[in-house]
């Protein structure tokens, strides 16, 4: 044929080829994931996000500890591979002072993944990860909070209300 006699034209004609696997592969993905969730497939955090729990942190709304003290605050982040959450533990300096970030946690918790932060009634931080499964952090001071994996005998109700509902 003579529409491949020229480099040009193959080049083209390459180009074309990759921008239609590029589309196909864009709608079975999308397809995948909903179909996924209209199984019962695993939400993630920007799911929860749209509820209007307020007993829940994410990135979009802080969570206040019980006691006043300390702010939970969600961070987003990208390490090449994969997207994921984090957290700070900030305390609150006094009115009109921004509170100071006091501990940031090293654990990340893939975004992919059902992932739940709350607090308990002693100011422990609870995470709930659909990858990785349940832990805390408990206070030791205020720059260092000790981490402890846990079961869901001894987490907060909201939070086996939260992982059962869904």
């Amino acid at each position: 044929m003579k529409i491949f006699n020229s480099k040009r034209n193959k080049l083209i004609l390459m180009f074309v080829v990759a921008i239609i696997i590029f589309i196909i592969f864009l709608l079975f993905s999308n397809k995948d994931s909903s179909i996924n969730e209209e199984k019962g497939g695993t939400r993630n955090q920007s799911e929860l996000t749209e509820t209007k729990d307020l007993d829940i942190a994410t990135p979009q709304n802080p969570l206040i500890s019980p006691s006043g003290k300390y702010q939970l605050e969600i961070l987003e982040g990208f390490n090449g591979i994969v997207q994921f959450y984090r957290f700070n533990i900030t305390k609150f300096e006094g009115k009109g002072v921004e509170p100071a970030v006091v501990f940031s946690s090293k654990d990340t918790f893939r975004k992919r993944d059902r992932v739940i932060f709350i607090w308990d009634k002693e100011d422990r931080v609870w995470v709930y990860s659909g990858d990785v499964g349940t832990a805390y952090w408990t206070k030791v001071n205020d720059e260092n909070w000790t981490k402890s994996t846990g079961n869901l005998d001894n987490a907060p109700e909201k939070l086996k209300q939260l992982i059962t509902d869904h």
